[in-house]
């Protein structure tokens, strides 16, 4: 998972608290010696961020997590510059656009998220949906 992907999986009140304890972590430690005080940086800046991607993992495996019963929905992501396309691809378009709007809502605004019109594909019967999202 790339920083943007995590970054956009976060909510933005979470974010500003990371932001927060990140630039918190700089002013500690200002006794000690230089080494020392870059090691324990290092130490609390790589504690800060795999908890950030545990809870962006959380997200994703909650996303990706379909509802007994229902059609199972496969979605794909790309890159695109700073930005990137969620392709989502199903039998059940109503679960396709549920799946698209709880996408969107986890997506920062000023990103832009913005979902796509459904097209079907005619060969194997899928709906296909892009939720869509610009770099910050």
């Amino acid at each position: 998972m790339s920083p943007s992907e995590i970054v956009s999986r976060i909510p933005p009140g979470e974010r500003t608290r990371l932001l927060i304890a990140f630039i918190a972590i700089d002013r500690e430690d200002r006794g000690m010696a230089q080494d020392a005080r870059q090691l324990m940086q290092l130490a609390r800046y790589t504690d800060l961020r795999d908890s950030t991607v545990v809870q962006a993992n959380g997200t994703v495996e909650q996303d990706q997590a379909a509802k007994p019963g229902a059609a199972p929905i496969r979605q794909s992501h790309r890159a695109m510059g700073s930005g990137g396309i969620h392709t989502l691809r199903g039998r059940d378009l109503a679960a396709l656009q549920e799946r698209a709007r709880a996408l969107v809502s986890k997506i920062d605004s000023h990103r832009s998220p913005s979902v796509g019109r459904p097209r079907a594909n005619p060969a194997t019967g899928e709906h296909i949906l892009e939720v869509r999202y610009y770099g910050v």
